[in-house]
């Protein structure tokens, strides 16, 4: 296949076509939702362990756009004091959701979020979060869902060890019905 003309043109579907048969399916859980470590040098180490670093995430992007200069890229800058709002209210036919895109297929259990300062607008009362192991299609997978109590603290949502190309997070119920995010 690699020295077909119009290999370069499909690489990327071969790839993704690849990963659907080699990976096996999710296996559901309810999250477990923690507050996360509050002392900053233990942080400091357990993200210079455990944290996926910028290079190893190609994008993120929302369905829900955004409010203001509050734009989907601040939820992933690593400044919690600039964060994401949505443009969109959750109704009872949108739900506001982001999509991170990873450079490469990485095994995850967790991920954590933070809230924006001072307020508890957008704060996921209720979330989803899906594995996609391709780079494109509709093909995610439900693999936790959970739901917490607005905090200014940082949250662990923790799932079963899933392989993920892509992880989407939906707001099933939002504070307010906005969708926000510091980190």
């Amino acid at each position: 296949v690699k020295n077909h003309p119009l290999y370069e043109d499909y690489k990327e579907d071969i790839e993704n076509a690849k990963s659907l048969v080699k990976n096996s399916k999710v296996t559901y859980m309810d999250t477990v939702v923690s507050q996360f470590i509050s002392d900053k040098e233990t942080k400091k180490e357990y993200d210079a362990e455990y944290k996926l670093s910028s290079d190893k995430i190609k994008g993120i992007t929302t369905n829900g756009s955004h409010y203001g200069d509050n734009v989907i890229s601040h939820a992933i800058d690593g400044d919690v004091n600039t964060n994401w709002h949505s443009g969109k209210q959750n109704t009872s036919s949108f739900k506001n959701e982001f999509i991170i895109e990873l450079k490469d297929l990485e095994e995850l259990n967790r991920i954590t979020y933070t809230a924006p300062r001072g307020t508890h607008r957008g704060f996921p009362k209720e979330f989803e979060i899906y594995a996609s192991v391709t780079t494109k299609g509709d093909n995610f997978e439900l693999v936790s869902k959970g739901a917490t109590q607005a905090t200014q603290n940082e949250l662990e949502f923790k799932f079963n060890p899933t392989k993920f190309r892509r992880i989407k997070f939906v707001y099933a119920q939002g504070y307010e019905n906005w969708a926000c995010a510091a980190e």
